[in-house]
């Protein structure tokens, strides 16, 4: 098969398609969109039976080429009853498969396109004895087994989905080191990053967001999911030892509700904001940070937002997650207590405006584009039996 054939893609993720959060599923799949044909399937919370999302919507991306066909599968919240819930998740999601499969069977069957199954989620693994695709991809982003409340035979979802797919794409190096063990097609691809759009905020012509204008220099600023990974410890110390810094953080709020935190007088909680009105938030900021505790979940995470961060010239203080530390051991400023970071936060503020553009400087050129080119030389190789 010559490496310049199109397929089609049926992708089953745990993340919604939410301008809000970009993420890896987003930035990947929206540029695998330019040439092939994208189905993106991911799950909704709803309250009843009677408010089930039943519609599909199409997503036009940052780019104009790119369409993704995104739809929705519903599941109840898991509170009270929980094997119960769990239950009729399951029938909602078999019930939801189903009419997966038939689509993708009929695209198929009219385009004589290769079937590409795309899974973010290791639970994921029992639609493929149901879809039969001519591939199977699994681009892991996170040891989900560490997440709060993931169902009890996450492990062994993935021990089954490591074994029977074609490729694996790690997210990075922990996730690649970890995952090697159990599939012979491992592939390193750590995050890249959408340069051009984050190096908008060192542009003249950007102009600060209305709701950073009123916030106090300087600013130690987060954007991404506020989450159970963040440390929020530390963050409440931090902000209350220096009452003069302003800790803004930008992004959804899942699973946590830091009441204590978001009631400092120095802290704000902006919410999520659109993908392309970060640059007018990041504008203000003076110090980026990555306040993650340690622990099992974080182990083997490589935040997308370093990369981020760096485009926009801003110094970042991190805690030590493994693949920081190894990717980036010159650029970042890392810390172990509160009192490390306000250190490390505190020699972010100083650095001069020379070594900002050598920090944006070394995140130019780690593009989604080249990343995911090269996913897709991969994939089309395999097809092609090379």
């Amino acid at each position: 098969m010559p490496l310049d054939v199109q397929f089609s893609i049926v992708c089953l993720s745990h993340l919604s398609w939410d301008e809000n959060l970009f993420q890896r599923p987003q930035q990947v799949l929206s540029r695998l969109a330019r040439r092939h044909s994208v189905d993106y399937f991911c799950q909704v919370p709803t309250r009843s039976f009677w408010s089930l999302p039943r519609t599909s919507t199409f997503c036009h991306t940052f780019s104009p080429a790119a369409k993704v066909r995104v739809s929705y599968l519903p599941f109840l919240p898991m509170t009270g009853k929980g094997l119960f819930f769990r239950s009729v998740n399951r029938r909602l999601y078999t019930r939801k498969v189903a009419s997966i499969v038939k689509k993708a069977n009929r695209r198929r069957a009219s385009r004589y396109e290769p079937l590409v199954l795309w899974l973010y989620h290791p639970k994921d693994v029992r639609i493929l004895d149901l879809l039969q695709p001519d591939l199977v991809v699994y681009d892991c982003m996170d040891e989900f087994r560490a997440f709060m409340h993931s169902e009890p035979e996450t492990r062994q979802f993935e021990q089954r989905l490591l074994e029977r797919a074609d490729i694996v794409f790690a997210g990075g190096r922990s996730l690649f080191e970890a995952k090697k063990k159990f599939n012979p097609n491992v592939h390193l691809f750590p995050c890249g990053v959408d340069f051009e759009q984050f190096a908008r905020a060192t542009a003249p012509e950007t102009e600060i967001a209305d709701e950073m204008k009123r916030i106090p220099r300087p600013v130690i600023g987060y954007v991404g999911a506020v989450d159970e990974r963040l440390d929020y410890d530390l963050l409440e110390a931090s902000a209350g030892a220096h009452p003069g810094w302003s800790f803004v953080l930008i992004g959804p709020l899942l699973k946590v509700n830091p009441e204590r935190l978001f009631g400092m007088p120095n802290v704000f909680y902006l919410g999520a904001k659109p993908y392309a009105e970060l640059p007018k938030f990041m504008k203000a900021f003076d110090v980026a940070m990555m306040p993650f505790a340690i622990t099992d979940l974080t182990m083997k995470i490589s935040p997308t937002k370093t990369l981020e961060y760096l485009s926009a010239a801003l110094p970042v203080v991190s805690s030590r997650v493994p693949d920081v530390l190894a990717d980036y051991p010159d650029l970042v400023e890392f810390y172990d207590s509160p009192a490390s970071f306000s250190d490390a936060a505190a020699r972010c503020l100083a650095l001069s405006p020379e070594r900002k553009a050598t920090l944006q400087n070394a995140a130019h050129g780690k593009s989604w584009e080249a990343m995911v080119n090269a996913m897709d030389r991969l994939i089309q190789r395999q097809l092609a039996g090379e």
